[in-house]
């Protein structure tokens, strides 16, 4: 036998039975996190379920660092009226899997501007859900380079140079280390600093003062996290103009030519004092 209920009861059950079904949209994604380099193609994974197709409307947007419109479906097609400039013929969806619950979005080409949080937002017919990702943009720094600025030709027992380590067309910001061959940190003040070219790619260039006598056997290390990169390049300062010498050997040398010094002098005066004397006589 059926039970009767009163009607306001009824109304009451039927609310929460809708309420109880609603908002039943799951919507996941297989990375949170995804890094990919520039000029390569990623793939933002997006899933959905249950599967429907009833009013589907599929989002994706790029939440910040400024908002803006990747790709738009709705009313069964796709529509390009609110792609952002960015990503216009830079996107690919197989709408053909909307069917199995997939709304993966390819995006080619990957820029430093599309670093950033996206958003996967799916609405079915009384029912939405969203889940998001962040991507973050890398490209490998070209090898090192050591410079030297300092006067190779000359000798002097406390002589000061500075090495100058630089890098280019690498993003984000490098990590740079100076270090002895043994991987001990060199600790000294460095300046470092990271300018931007046209495409948001990094120039590094870090400075260090040493003395001479320990700038044949350090290295400059760069490290880019994001990708693995660690890569370095030992210094290579004034080994082509002038031997190097140890501080006993330069001192010795720098004695000699004192006394070649002071004998040239010593030659120069009795020179000039003969031939004074000659005049006078």
């Amino acid at each position: 036998m059926w039970l009767q209920y009163p009607q306001p009861f009824n109304l009451l059950f039927l609310l929460f039975a809708t309420l109880n079904t609603a908002y039943n949209l799951v919507v996941t994604t297989t990375h949170s996190t995804l890094v990919a380099r520039v000029g390569e193609n990623v793939t933002l994974d997006c899933s959905f379920s249950p599967k429907t197709y009833s009013g589907l409307m599929i989002q994706w947007n790029l939440l910040s660092p400024s908002p803006k419109s990747a790709y738009n479906f709705f009313e069964n097609h796709s529509s390009l009226e609110y792609q952002d400039d960015q990503y216009k013929s830079r996107t690919q969806v197989n709408e053909s899997m909307f069917f199995e619950g997939n709304a993966t979005l390819i995006l080619r080409d990957i820029g430093i501007m599309d670093e950033g949080t996206y958003q996967c937002y799916i609405r079915t017919t009384g029912d939405y859900g969203e889940v998001t990702l962040e991507l973050k943009v890398a490209a490998p720094y070209t090898e090192p380079e050591v410079t030297c600025q300092a006067d190779c030709t000359i000798y002097h027992t406390d002589r000061q140079i500075n090495l100058v380590c630089t890098s280019e067309g690498g993003y984000p910001e490098a990590e740079v280390e100076w270090t002895f061959l043994n991987g001990t940190p060199i600790i000294t003040p460095d300046q470092s600093n990271h300018t931007r070219d046209g495409q948001g790619l990094f120039q590094m260039k870090s400075t260090i003062q040493l003395e001479e006598d320990v700038s044949h056997s350090i290295l400059c290390v760069l490290k880019n996290p994001l990708i693995n990169q660690n890569t370095n390049v030992r210094t290579t300062c004034c080994t082509s103009l002038s031997p190097r010498m140890d501080y006993p050997g330069k001192l010795e040398m720098k004695r000699k030519r004192d006394g070649l010094i002071a004998s040239l002098v010593v030659f120069i005066f009795t020179t000039l004092t003969i031939l004074a004397l000659l005049q006078w006589c």
